[in-house]
């Protein structure tokens, strides 16, 4: 099982998937071997609407029945609906510890679709992939990384040739922590020039820039999605953009960044970043919950976990 199911069904996050599969008629869930119909042209409007009951039923927690649905439209539709069918599915498979989950997310980190939106099926599908195999988690940052993403945390995903901009990024932490909020957008501006469109600077500046509520700080977040090597900073990409958007006032957007980057790593300032959303869009039981949870998993006691 991909992550723990206490909190996935609760959270009703999922990322998105890509392999053929089938529904045998003892309910169980596959991949097939022989390649199925398709619609050539267009969305087919029932395989859309069909897909989004799937969604429904996948944030309601009903697990296997979204599994089934989600393999009735990778059957069947085209692309790109048929890699996001087929990314959910190897997600709901994967929670259900079906066999078809590995070939279906495979099948995702491959998809043919292209742009942005084939750029988030692929980070997804591997990342679900890397979460799967208890060696590869070794990898993953500490847990309780702070919001400015702090070097200890990249470089470990980095490799020894980009130490100097760990270093760099270091040290502009310092000057955040003091509240010298102005030097810290400056010294960022001047490192993006050194690595230009690097995912992890962005993600820095565009930070640091929605805590002195600059509008710019979004669409920095966004072009860190686009560069290359955001696959490998995609969860906290995800918790930024959430981040962002919600000093933005728009707590709904926020949540589905938050729980997409929730889908891929829980970590306690996640959870409390979830609580502060739903404390905005008047949910403060479920709020509890996440701020109950950030607690538990804050191991150095360091993490305010009371309400925004």
């Amino acid at each position: 099982m991909l992550f723990p199911r206490r909190f996935l069904c609760a959270l009703g996050v999922c990322a998105a998937l890509s392999a053929v599969t089938y529904v045998a008629a003892d309910g169980s869930i596959g991949v097939a071997s022989e390649k199925p119909f398709r619609a050539q042209t267009g969305e087919d409007p029932a395989l859309a609407a069909n897909y989004e009951r799937a969604l429904a039923l996948l944030h309601a927690g009903r697990i296997h029945e979204a599994a089934v649905q989600f393999a009735v439209v990778a059957k069947l539709a085209g692309e790109p609906l048929r890699s996001q069918a087929l990314l959910k599915f190897g997600y709901a498979a994967s929670i259900l510890e079906r066999p078809g989950a590995p070939a279906a997310l495979a099948a995702a980190a491959m998809t043919p679709v292209g742009g942005a939106e084939g750029n988030e099926i692929r980070s997804f599908a591997r990342k679900l992939i890397r979460n799967a195999e208890p060696h590869e988690l070794l990898l993953a940052p500490p847990r309780d990384l702070p919001r400015s993403r702090r070097a200890d945390g990249f470089g470990r995903r980095a490799g020894k040739s980009a130490v100097s901009l760990w270093d760099e990024i270091g040290r502009i932490e310092t000057f955040r922590q003091k509240g010298r909020l102005t030097e810290s957008v400056a010294r960022y501006q001047e490192l993006l020039r050194v690595y230009p469109e690097h995912p992890v600077v962005l993600n820095n500046l565009a930070l640091v820039m929605s805590e002195l509520e600059d509008p710019s700080a979004e669409t920095l977040i966004r072009r860190a999605f686009l560069a290359d090597g955001a696959d490998e900073y995609v969860d906290f990409l995800y918790d930024t953009l959430g981040l962002t958007l919600l000093r933005q006032g728009r707590p709904v957007e926020a949540l589905e960044h938050f729980r997409r980057s929730m889908a891929m790593r829980e970590t306690a300032e996640r959870d409390l970043h979830m609580a502060m959303a739903l404390d905005q869009i008047g949910q403060p039981d479920v709020a509890g919950q996440y701020r109950a949870r950030a607690r538990a998993l804050d191991t150095t006691g360091g993490l305010d976990s009371s309400p925004e």
